[in-house]
């Protein structure tokens, strides 16, 4: 950024500080780590202890230019305090008008982590008290927890990235349990290691003998999504590979773990920090602070629904006008918030597309989504984490171009991912872990049975045209399967579990791919019930 004014604290060692101030630093002083949990108020105590670096700091403090301040150790412990939360008692929190920048002097070659957020807001906080559980408290695993929607993924990776860059983990390994499918949580678990470490990890002992070599944290995100029988499995496996590297989960409620943290809505500052991102991209109008507050109070300050509420502000729509909209449907959808707040912002939401043929050259099409279309969404509740294109549109029939305008709108929020995979015409639409969930609870009993029934009724078509195509297009049958098996798998159990002819049938075609992708337990499981002939019930 042009024009910073820069203070630099340098830490040579754990107990000595140099304070450094446009050219001129004072002599070494002496400097106590903190052994217990340290505020805001007493970092800043113990830093600017004596009346010289005081006197510096509010030299730095009058500056009108914008100001950073630089944090430069190589001790981890130290850069892992609190400094977001800086407190100076005569004015306020430091970090409310200077940026403040960590700075690991010897750095060691790390991997790099990937898929982080590009922006992080807020959570400071919480950011440091993963870093004290890891550092301070040397914690084995930590649990971030809260509804869907508040940010829990994103503090994860925002952690991982951080901690990566101070040098206590040389590798990061993700894996999101929110496309897990089947019944082998660990080997989901191999699978992703495998991968990460570009070594075929067969069992536990593999994975724990090459953590004891790379310090590693590993992330196991969206726990909840994990059938309850199944997730103690996963816990008793992160409990013991936690002896040789340090876990990081994050799920809708503690997972049998003391060290957890648990995410609420964001701070107001935090909060309108955030939207103003939200808004940088044009077109966006002027709101006044209190009038975005009311609206961000409606949501209880939940950083989805904040990013969904952006949408219709963006394209122009007075503030007061959906506050009072949002009102209504929260009072109408007062158990699905997350759905009311969707249809509010989507209603209306206008597109220009260009036209085709031979009326290329005229105005551009207007677009706006309708209310009828709108009924349609929840339909998608059916599909598991996401599907293909042409599967998606299978059950309701949007018209072409409001489907245009729907997942322009639905990629705004964060709700979905376009993922285009090699040698495939047609997309694959990523849905955000809350997704699904939200829009399957807006239909009803009656709905959901005859949607579920069309849907197995689809894939049980596909498994049968996947199973004769093997042979002669292996490469893209392969990566097909492997994309949608979430939902290969949720149909054929529901199918099993309805006694539907056919269905047994439908089960050895994806016990074919099972058997090729060496998925023995996730075989073992689906044959079992072949055998019972579809008694007894699927957690999915």
């Amino acid at each position: 950024m042009k024009n910073e004014i820069e203070l630099k604290l340098e830490f040579p060692t754990d107990k000595q500080l140099i304070v450094h101030f446009k050219g001129r630093h004072l002599d070494v002083i002496h400097f106590k780590l903190p052994k217990v949990e340290i505020d805001g108020k007493q970092l800043f105590k113990s830093v600017f202890s004596d009346s010289k670096t005081l006197q510096l700091f509010r030299n730095f403090q009058n500056q009108e230019k914008n100001k950073l301040l630089i944090i430069n150790t190589h001790q981890s412990a130290i850069l892992s305090l609190p400094w977001e939360c800086l407190y100076d008692p005569q004015t306020t929190y430091l970090c409310h008008d200077i940026t403040i920048r960590r700075s690991l002097v010897t750095q060691p070659l790390i991997a790099k982590v990937g898929d982080s957020p590009p922006n992080f807001f807020g959570r400071s906080r919480e950011l440091w008290q993963i870093e004290k559980a890891f550092i301070q408290e040397d914690r084995r695993s930590f649990t971030i927890t809260g509804v869907e929607g508040q940010g829990k993924t994103y503090l994860a990776l925002e952690a991982a990235q951080w901690l990566s860059r101070t040098g206590l983990f040389n590798k990061i390994c993700y894996i999101d349990y929110a496309t897990f499918f089947g019944v082998d949580v660990v080997g989901f678990a191999l699978r992703a290691l495998s991968k990460k470490f570009e070594k075929e990890l067969e069992n536990i002992t593999d994975v724990a003998e090459i953590l004891q070599q790379i310090p590693t944290l590993l992330i196991f995100d969206n726990m909840e999504t994990v059938p309850p029988t199944l997730r103690q499995e996963l816990l008793e496996t992160a409990k013991q590979l936690s002896k040789n590297c340090r876990i990081l989960l994050t799920s809708d409620e503690p997972e049998n773990n003391e060290h957890s943290l648990s995410l609420s809505g964001l701070l107001e500052n935090d909060a309108i920090g955030y939207f103003k991102h939200l808004l940088k991209l044009p077109p966006a109008q002027q709101v006044e602070r209190e009038n975005l507050l009311k609206l961000f109070k409606q949501v209880n300050f939940h950083p989805l629904s904040m990013n969904i509420v952006a949408i219709p502000l963006k394209k122009q729509r007075p503030l007061t006008e959906l506050a009072k909209s949002l009102e209504t449907w929260l009072a109408q959808l007062s158990d699905n918030p997350l759905w009311a707040t969707l249809i509010t912002s989507l209603e209306g939401f206008t597109i220009e597309l260009e036209r085709e043929g031979l009326f290329y050259w005229l105005p551009k099409i207007k677009i706006s989504l309708t209310i009828e279309t709108l009924h349609l969404l929840p339909f998608f509740g059916v599909f598991q984490g996401g599907a293909f294109e042409p599967d998606l549109l299978s059950q309701p029939k949007i018209d072409k171009k409001q489907w245009q305008a729907l997942r322009l709108a639905l990629e705004s929020a964060g709700l979905i991912k376009i993922e285009h995979l090699p040698n495939f015409k047609v997309s694959y639409i990523r849905f955000h872990p809350s997704l699904a969930p939200i829009l399957w609870k807006c239909l009803s009993p009656a709905q959901q049975k005859k949607l579920f029934s069309n849907y197995q009724f689809r894939y049980a078509q596909l498994a049968g045209y996947m199973f004769s195509e093997e042979g002669d297009s292996t490469t893209e049958v392969h990566t097909l399967v492997r994309q949608d098996l979430p939902n290969l798998l949720h149909a054929v159990y529901g199918a099993l579990d309805a006694r539907r002819m056919g269905a047994d049938k439908f089960a050895k075609n994806i016990d074919l791919f099972l058997n090729l992708f060496l998925y023995k337990r996730d075989s073992a499981a689906l044959n079992e019930r072949i055998k019972k002939k579809g008694s007894g019930s699927y957690q999915a």
